[in-house]
């Protein structure tokens, strides 16, 4: 989390930079305004952020250009909608050939019958899909149900989350914005 000796590190060297930077603001509400707003930021990825504003901003940069920069940093980091597609699909097939054991009642060494542990592997692979995906597909039946789908079938849903994947990126993003308000994203607010 941005500390206070970032934050006057940061502020610091706008200042050397852009001499006029504050003049007439009070530099300790300026400090506390950058410090709330970037409190969420660890100070290595606060420094790196602000660096690359310097870069770019032709003016002295804003927390918003400093968290514009760490909205950048997380993108790139983040898988693209062909790996996630990808990711989804191979979900999809698994499950599809898990589907296949569920009605099978031998009893494995672990002491469950071979479609509880098929239902407890779709299970696993739900809970271990990305939760941009998890938005999209939207439960574990429907990822099931995509899983009987055929490969033109599949084509066709590819298409469609290329042309949802901005959209579900926007929404995690908005979702990720409401947590932060009192009363997280049940915030009565938002509706």
């Amino acid at each position: 989390m941005a500390s206070a000796k970032k934050i006057a590190e940061i502020i610091a060297a706008i200042k050397t930079i852009y001499p006029y930077y504050s003049k007439d603001a009070d530099s300790v509400t300026l400090a506390k305004t950058w410090a709330f707003l970037l409190k969420d930021i660890p100070d290595e990825v606060t420094e790196v952020a602000f660096m690359q504003s310097l870069k770019v901003c032709k003016t002295p940069p804003t927390p918003a250009d400093v968290l514009e920069q760490v909205r950048a940093l997380n993108m790139a980091s983040e898988p693209t909608d062909e790996e996630l597609w990808a990711e989804l699909a191979k979900a999809i097939h698994e499950t599809g050939r898990l589907v296949y054991y569920f009605r099978f009642t031998a009893i494995q060494s672990n002491g469950k019958s071979e479609g509880d542990n098929a239902r407890d592997k779709v299970q696993a692979i739900w809970d271990g899909l990305d939760e941009k995906l998890k938005m999209y597909v939207g439960s574990k039946g429907e990822l099931m149900r995509m899983a009987e789908c055929d490969e033109a079938d599949l084509s066709f849903e590819k298409s469609r989350f290329m042309k949802s994947a901005p959209i579900i990126a926007k929404r995690q993003e908005y979702l990720q914005i409401a947590e932060l308000l009192p009363g997280g994203a049940n915030n009565k607010l938002l509706t």
